[in-house]
């Protein structure tokens, strides 16, 4: 690491940062392109100074925050709850360095198939014993590196629209990021 680069990360610890070649890695470039738009997003929250907008932020990312690390999910939903009734101030900046320490695990395939489980939950009533079937099947295929991830997820949100579910459909899990930049 140069001394710029170490400038950088002493004054931006949080922010989100990469190399230039891993640009090239597609995995490293959706990581800080995630990144990049939360942290983007969790900005505008900070400065409107709403715990309701933090709360909105929370549940529009909580499945993107479950598939990095279910432990800093739950306690980022703890600090949103704020039963404390700490300012907003105190609460928005434990909640960007959680963010990070979140983003700081690693997405892994145990923890996104668990939470493309737990939106396929919110379909499982309403689909064919066949659509069912054929879900299962591709999550384990995807579970043993078959498949890709996008092959599951772009299957959940042909069902969004389907089944009118506007919640899944708002979860950054499923578009980080501009498609565009992908």
């Amino acid at each position: 690491m140069g001394m710029f680069a170490a400038a950088v990360l002493g004054h931006f610890s949080d922010a989100a940062l990469i190399e230039e070649s891993d640009l090239q890695d597609s995995e490293s470039r959706e990581l800080f392109l995630t990144k990049l738009f939360a942290l983007a997003d969790l900005r505008a929250v900070k400065r409107s100074g709403s715990i309701k907008n933090l709360a909105e932020f929370h549940l529009r990312n909580k499945l993107l925050l479950m598939s990095y690390s279910q432990k800093q999910s739950k306690i980022l939903g703890r600090l949103v709850a704020n039963k404390n009734e700490k300012p907003f101030g105190k609460i928005i900046a434990d909640y960007a360095h959680r963010l990070s320490a979140a983003f700081g695990a690693k997405q892994d395939t145990d923890s996104n198939a668990n939470v493309m489980l737990h939106a396929f939950g919110r379909f499982s009533g309403k689909l064919s014993s066949l659509e069912i079937s054929e879900f299962l099947k591709m999550l384990d295929r995807y579970r043993r590196g078959e498949v890709p991830l996008d092959s599951c997820k772009k299957l959940l949100q042909e069902w969004m629209p389907r089944f009118e579910e506007r919640d899944l459909l708002r979860q950054t899990f499923f578009a980080p990021f501009p498609a565009e930049l992908a």
